[in-house]
């Protein structure tokens, strides 16, 4: 939602963050959703600042 901007301003720092706490939530996800995900993160770490990225984590 926030990478893209449906519906909301898009907001790379919250995409991120949100992605990181799907990511770590413990849930059964299948290997090709968990692929999909972590590729999700890739690509916004590469789009994202050291400090953009450490505000996303707090």
């Amino acid at each position: 939602m926030y990478r893209d901007g449906q519906n909301v301003p898009k907001n790379l720092i919250k995409s991120y963050m949100w992605f990181l706490i799907y990511n770590e939530s413990k849930r059964d996800f299948s290997v090709l959703e968990q692929q999909k995900n972590i590729e999700a993160i890739q690509a916004l770490e590469k789009q994202l600042s050291p400090t953009d990225k450490e505000k996303a984590k707090i």
